[in-house]
């Protein structure tokens, strides 16, 4: 995966994962949430779904920046060279219609246990617009790719 190109390596990073970080603004202060997530195939966009009335959405709607992280840890003083932190800044949008519909079926592919939360009448789907994304292997290793 070394010599990948890295949208390619970012790619196969987000399709081993199955949740990420979400990081949004609560009071001033970073406030962090796991996820269970999807992706557009170009990786521009990121899936999130969540309950209208919490606060990880009431965040969202107030500080529509947010934050992402993935990594690929395995709990090995090996990571401290091999492992990956992947992290990503963008605009959160609430989706409806036929995006909003896309972005469910994308959600419930990668992760059919969400199906209950899904069917829930006040569940709300976001993409998260991607600015940039900054891949960090190691303690030299850092790029970053913004998707066009």
């Amino acid at each position: 995966m070394q010599g990948e190109p890295l949208p390619r390596r970012i790619g196969a990073l987000l399709g081993e994962q199955v949740q990420c970080v979400l990081a949004t603004i609560h009071a001033g202060h970073p406030d962090l949430h796991l996820m269970a997530f999807a992706f557009a195939p170009d990786l521009k966009e990121v899936y999130l779904a969540s309950l209208e009335h919490t606060r990880k959405v009431r965040n969202m709607q107030a500080h529509p920046i947010v934050g992402l992280l993935w990594d690929n840890r395995t709990r090995r003083i090996q990571d401290h060279i091999d492992g990956v932190a992947l992290s990503a800044a963008g605009r959160v949008r609430r989706l409806s219609g036929p995006q909003r519909e896309g972005a469910a079926a994308a959600l419930l592919q990668r992760n059919p246990t969400l199906k209950a939360l899904m069917d829930n009448p006040a569940v709300v789907i976001f993409a998260i617009d991607i600015m940039q994304y900054r891949w960090v292997q190691g303690y030299s290793t850092v790029q970053q790719y913004s998707p066009a």
